[in-house]
């Protein structure tokens, strides 16, 4: 989830508030390399945004699922155990 930069703003503000000047001056590594990201590419934020769609955003069916679970076989109490005889 991508934080507006009002929300962003707001953030400094109070950091400052609390903090003191010095607080907002700060920034990671991390930060400096997203920064840079969006500048040189605007639609960064957009295209993760998607890529995450794609992957979570998704509608299961439910028969499908059920399937998945009949067919998969019970694992061992202990996968570990060479010796282990496992009444399943």
């Amino acid at each position: 989830m991508a934080i507006s930069q009002s929300k962003c703003d707001k953030l400094r503000a109070l950091a400052e508030f609390c903090f003191g000047k010095n607080a907002s001056v700060y920034q990671s590594e991390y930060d400096k390399y997203r920064e840079e990201m969006r500048a040189r590419h605007p639609d960064w934020e957009r295209e993760q945004r998607e890529g995450l769609g794609r992957l979570w955003d998704r509608n299961l069916d439910p028969a499908e699922l059920r399937s998945y679970r009949e067919a998969s076989e019970r694992k061992k109490a202990y996968p570990y155990d060479v010796n282990f005889q496992g009444s399943a």
